[in-house]
């Protein structure tokens, strides 16, 4: 069997047997490739897009102290919901705006769950972020009564 990954602007991904596998066997080739696979662009992502930073912070709009959040980077307040306008991408910490991103609704997505969809104060750009295990919830329904125009 001879397996070719690829990762980076083209994502391909084929395999050719040198033998005639049972369907079984196929079946689990097949998995244990799509895992690599799978693997291997999460590390892509990573590398390229998404620099992990959980850190503590007071938030400038409530000033509540907002804990590390333990599973993934922390990007806004669970109280009030917003955010900072500070990454271009993911945790890059490349934007130089630094203007309150306030939430204005709510998007919901198959893989990711809430994500919850902000305006910046200073500039205007929209930007989303994966709502977190402890927002509050009500804010986030409340939120998603308001129809989305951007």
């Amino acid at each position: 069997m001879n397996i070719q990954l690829e990762i980076g602007t083209q994502r391909r991904l084929s395999i050719i047997y040198d033998f005639s596998p049972t369907k079984a066997q196929k079946n689990i080739y097949d998995v244990a490739v799509a895992t690599l696979f799978k693997l291997e662009k999460e590390r892509f992502m990573e590398e390229k897009r998404f620099t992990k930073i959980d850190e503590e912070f007071l938030c400038d709009n409530c000033g509540n102290k907002v804990e590390k959040l333990g599973y993934t980077s922390r990007d806004h307040c669970p109280k009030c919901l917003y955010s900072k306008h500070v990454d271009i991408n993911p945790g890059d910490r490349a934007e130089s705006c630094h203007g309150l991103l306030e939430p204005i609704g709510v998007d919901l997505q198959n893989k990711k769950g809430y994500m919850i969809v902000y305006r910046c104060q200073k500039c205007g750009a929209i930007r989303k972020n994966v709502s977190a295990r402890d927002d509050d919830m009500k804010k986030i329904i409340k939120l998603s009564a308001n129809p989305l125009s951007y």
